[in-house]
């Protein structure tokens, strides 16, 4: 059996797409190559008003006022062809590319008692991607491209003769004149056509009739020209006009993920990191690397990623084209290490991040890690893992270890004032900035210091500090910084 999956007017179902157009819009495109503006495919609703192909724009707004015009858009029609190509493949590897608009695949493999719910399934799967497709599916590749050519939206030929009697013959013949012969001799139907004896039609219509006479009577299952899947993962859209709200930028985006998801999904392989480029009218461009919690195949979660950065994301100027890729990867389930503890829901802590950057910046956002300068209370945010390592208890099983005093930080630190004795601080009193700041004061007992520490003095980042170990007369134990001209007790001992 074969089934034959013909796409109407493709360059503007092409279109259509892409744009959110109102349910009952008049649509038209042009034609590319034409000097002047001419009407190359209409939708039904134009046609109604009398919107033709071949007509010039003028001639169509003066039939249908509300008629929306559009150019022919090749990457439109490319993106089109992975979607279309995507859904078949899911049902079958065994595709031709008959013509721009019509695919021809061979059911082989597929068990003959799911043959029909496995073609529903691909009519509501192309539906869903934004196609108005028609299927017909017979013995042979021909019977079944002229089944989709008359299909509403799905022929199933089980009986060629009876089947053969409703179907005209304008679909199978291509060539004008023939079919204006066909037409005044009263032949308007496949049935009649194949009940012509074949030495009058060779003698009359020559190779081209012959051919569409034996397209009738060969019940032989032909090889298909089965054509190779797409190995890019990348789709990219120009739009006719600039972008700048969100809800249209999510609808092209929409239609992208899609495409990629079922690229994805034919190649049983798993999205692992998302590259978005944003191109804007100011000739700039915004690109943003997403690597994601965990590989997916769920389209669901793909959108959640983007639309959660999109929420917050503004540009400096409109956006007029959009580009997505995705790398992909083959790694099965992820087994977590024995001694490494996994988040319990990488997608929902991914989701939470992505927030509190719209809400915070990027830059305050993560994890502190210490800078390697020496200077006290420097960090810097790194980005969060789905995995935490384990805590390194090589140093706590140390028997010997010498237990020390630990040093209780003050954030801020506490500012006082120091007198001093022979250069060396003698006694402190804390200045109290507010109700809850603590309080301490009294003569210095011992000390130890000073210890001098700067940085950065090549740039206006320079710092400079002086610490000091003090105890009080009352056996509390400090420390003591000296910095930018002023004093403060860091912290305390204990």
């Amino acid at each position: 059996m074969y089934a034959a999956i013909w796409i109407p007017q493709f360059a503007l179902q092409s279109v259509l797409r892409t744009e959110a157009f109102a349910r009952n819009a008049c649509v038209a495109i042009l034609r590319e190559t034409a000097q002047r503006s001419i009407i190359y495919q209409v939708n039904s609703f134009a046609d109604r008003y009398g919107v033709t192909e071949g007509q010039t724009v003028s001639q169509a707004i003066a039939k249908c006022k509300q008629l929306q015009v559009r150019p022919r858009k090749p990457l439109a029609e490319k993106s089109a062809k992975l979607s279309l190509f995507n859904c078949i493949y899911s049902l079958t590897p065994l595709i031709e590319e008959s013509s721009e608009e019509l695919y021809t695949i061979q059911l082989q493999g597929i068990h003959p008692s799911d043959q029909k719910s496995q073609i529903q399934a691909l009519l509501a799967l192309l539906k869903e991607q934004g196609f108005f497709p028609r299927i017909g599916v017979a013995q042979t590749a021909d019977w079944a491209n002229y089944a989709a050519k008359c299909a509403h939206p799905l022929l199933w030929i089980d009986n060629p003769r009876s089947v053969f009697k409703e179907i005209n013959i304008q679909t199978a013949v291509e060539d004008p004149h023939l079919r204006s012969i066909l037409k005044q001799w009263g032949i308007h139907t496949l049935a009649d056509y194949a009940n012509l004896s074949q030495q009058a039609i060779g003698e009359r219509f020559g190779k081209v009739g012959l051919k569409v006479w034996h397209s009738l009577h060969n019940k032989t299952q032909r090889i298909l020209r089965i054509k190779t899947p797409p190995t890019d993962f990348r789709s990219r859209m120009e739009l006719e006009f600039e972008i700048e709200s969100l809800e249209p930028l999510l609808f092209v985006l929409n239609r992208m993920i899609d495409q990629l998801w079922l690229q994805l999904k034919s190649a049983f392989l798993k999205a692992q990191v998302l590259i978005l480029q944003l191109e804007l009218e100011d000739k700039s461009s915004y690109r943003r690397v997403f690597k994601l919690p965990e590989p997916t195949l769920s389209r669901d979660k793909i959108e959640q990623v983007l639309h959660t950065h999109l929420e917050n994301l503004q540009t400096c100027s409109a956006i007029t084209a959009v580009s997505l890729e995705i790398i992909p990867t083959d790694a099965a389930n992820h087994q977590p290490q024995l001694f490494q503890q996994q988040v319990k829901d990488p997608w929902k802590f991914a989701s939470t991040i992505h927030q509190l950057v719209g809400l915070l910046g990027s830059e305050n956002v993560g994890t502190p890690v210490l800078r390697d300068n020496h200077e006290p209370d420097t960090f810097s945010m790194e980005s969060l893992t789905q995995t935490l390592d384990p805590i390194d208890t090589v140093a706590s099983t140390n028997l010997f270890q010498v237990h020390q005093l630990k040093l209780q930080r003050f954030r801020p630190p506490i500012p006082t004032r120091v007198k001093l004795h022979s250069g060396k601080p003698s006694r402190l009193d804390t200045i109290l900035s507010s109700s809850t700041s603590p309080c301490y004061s009294g003569i210095i007992l011992s000390l130890r210091g000073p210890w001098n520490f700067s940085g950065n003095w090549w740039d206006q980042r320079q710092w400079k500090r002086m610490e000091w170990d003090i105890q009080l007369e009352s056996g509390s134990l400090f420390r003591l910084i000296y910095t930018n001209g002023h004093w403060f007790i860091e912290g305390a001992y204990g």
